[in-house]
């Protein structure tokens, strides 16, 4: 996902004017011309609200959407999309990220610390600090 790009109004009037005078779905005539349809559809949204109100039901199926991370509603450029732009695509993959490693992280030194207290109730040994292993008098 790239950064969405709100153009400017008279770009965005040029646009809406070919797209209403081409008769085509707006996924359509974006696809065509190479133009995101989210980008679009916000610049409308920005500088044109009321006339897209009036225009948006015409215009073909639109994927509009809830974000999975901000909850924003939102119009994605294919059904699929679940977050509204590429920061909220990331901060949601990077809190996944810290969930499943800190969960790893207390599940591993959990069952460290049980499989240490077995191993000493077994030989009867005393108790051992984390990572300080008796010294061998052997030596």
């Amino acid at each position: 996902m790239a950064k969405r790009q709100i153009r400017d109004k008279k770009t965005t009037r040029k646009m809406w004017d070919e797209l209403l005078e081409s008769r085509q779905m707006l996924r359509h005539w974006c696809y065509a011309g190479k133009v995101p349809a989210s980008d679009l559809i916000y610049s409308m949204l920005k500088h044109f609200p009321a006339e897209w109100e009036q225009w948006k039901d015409r215009l073909g199926k639109l994927h509009e959407g809830t974000c999975e991370f901000c909850t924003r509603h939102f119009y994605g450029n294919v059904k699929a999309q679940r977050f509204c732009d590429d920061v909220c695509a990331r901060n949601n993959w990077i809190s996944r990220q810290e969930d499943f490693h800190g969960n790893k992280r207390a599940r591993d030194t959990e069952y460290r610390e049980r499989k240490r207290e077995k191993k000493q109730a077994e030989t009867g040994q005393a108790a051992v600090e984390s990572g300080h292993e008796p010294e061998d008098p052997a030596r």
